[in-house]
């Protein structure tokens, strides 16, 4: 199963921010029909659906995300969940 765990700071920052940051990321999960399974203050897990397209729906993601400074500045930690064992994708998403 496809997955990806995002962890956000959560320190020296408003919850308001937060929970914008939140907001914009379910929204690029979700405009690539994936669904957000766990939602915490500075967290997000997101699953696939079992769609042939999942794979390249979550790289269409990670690749919206890398060209997004607000995400790029508070992203703390990325891991992707493949068929194999899972890989840190963080270093990718800020390069």
């Amino acid at each position: 199963m496809y997955r990806v765990e995002i962890s956000f700071k959560t320190e020296n920052i408003s919850n308001d921010t937060i929970e914008r940051i939140s907001t914009e990321t379910d929204k690029i999960f979700a405009e690539r029909n994936l669904q957000c399974c766990k939602k915490g203050i500075g967290k997000r897990v997101y699953i696939e659906k079992g769609a042939k397209n999942d794979y390249g729906n979550f790289w269409s993601a990670f690749f919206a995300l890398k060209g997004s400074p607000w995400f790029i500045d508070n992203v703390t930690e990325c891991m992707w969940y493949n068929e194999t064992p899972k890989d840190l994708i963080t270093g990718f998403l800020k390069a």
